[in-house]
């Protein structure tokens, strides 16, 4: 290679390097910086929002046992509806044979 052929790829090469240091450099820092600040604001929304939960769970905590107690009962009258529905059937189909033999 000549000299003006090694000339040509140090300018080349000093042109890659300012648009890197100018450009590339610049907008690495910009875009690291962003990136830090918005890591800040989501540490700081989920420390509010884990002592909402927190809050939430201790002030929902005495309805606990009025929950399972509502849903034990809630199975009890699902009982009493299945067996009022089994009898609710007895009577259409004594009801339809006393009125198909005319009584």
């Amino acid at each position: 290679m000549s000299d003006g052929g090694l000339v040509a790829a140090q300018v080349l090469w000093d042109i890659a390097l300012f648009i890197v240091i100018v450009a590339i450099v610049p907008l690495v820092l910009v875009l690291a910086a962003r990136l830090v600040h918005a890591s800040k604001a989501i540490a700081i929304e989920f420390k509010v929002t884990l002592a909402a939960a927190g809050g939430v769970a201790r002030n929902t905590q005495p309805t606990a046992e009025a929950l399972n107690q509502t849903i034990a009962t809630a199975g009890a009258i699902l009982a009493t509806a299945g067996k009022i529905n089994d009898h609710s059937a007895s009577i259409e189909s004594l009801l339809t044979q006393r009125a198909g033999n005319g009584r």
